[in-house]
């Protein structure tokens, strides 16, 4: 079960999730045979939680055009019992969030930059729909939404899809930024650091 751990020389907190080493890898020889992001393929994944579909097609079968569901092999989970442990060197608590999936084709074979404008945009109402869907959460204090593009970056699968997690924890950088903006405003009056020129 996956864990969060405080760096105690650099406060930073990390993710430890020993089950990610589990997930399929289908880079190399048989790549794109049974995909489980491929459209037809729906029941290899967990059941979805959002999706942008054609009209008159249900859940979780053929018809979509992005599809979101929890990531099979989760970093982090919310169906886990809370726990947290703090000793004079250590700090840990459950590795709490939320980890899903958004598979960005139905095709298999279509790189993101190869992706039609119209399904660009489709998959940016998703990203902000997720980001919106949790933001009231007062367990969750932050969102962020990757893709590892490539075996080189990380990817193990070649599907174009991009990972969602929501976490307990605020990164310290994005900490140090939000701490900076602040003090921009307030030094500026009404000029936001993100607005200047």
């Amino acid at each position: 079960m996956s864990e969060w751990r405080k760096d105690p020389f650099t406060e930073r907190w990390t993710i430890v999730a020993p089950e990610r080493a589990g997930r399929p890898y289908e880079f190399g020889e048989g790549e794109g045979t049974q995909c489980p992001f491929c459209e037809g393929m729906e029941t290899m994944t967990p059941p979805e939680v959002f999706s942008i579909r054609r009209d008159g097609t249900a859940e979780n079968q053929p018809g979509w055009f992005v599809r979101v569901f929890p990531n099979k092999y989760p970093a982090l989970q919310r169906d886990i019992p809370f726990w947290s442990m703090e000793d004079e060197f250590h700090q840990a608590m459950s590795g709490f969030g939320v980890h899903e999936v958004i598979v960005e084709t139905p095709h298999h074979a279509v790189d993101f930059s190869e992706l039609p404008e119209e399904q660009i945009v489709k998959v940016l109402m998703t990203y902000r729909e997720r980001l919106r869907y949790f933001s009231g959460e007062k367990e969750l204090q932050y969102g962020l939404i990757f893709k590892n593009q490539g075996v080189e970056a990380g990817a193990s699968m070649s599907h174009a899809h991009s990972q969602f997690v929501a976490t307990p924890v605020i990164p310290q950088a994005v900490c140090a930024e939000l701490q900076s903006a602040r003090a921009f405003y307030s030094q500026r009056g009404k000029m936001s650091l993100l607005c200047a020129p």
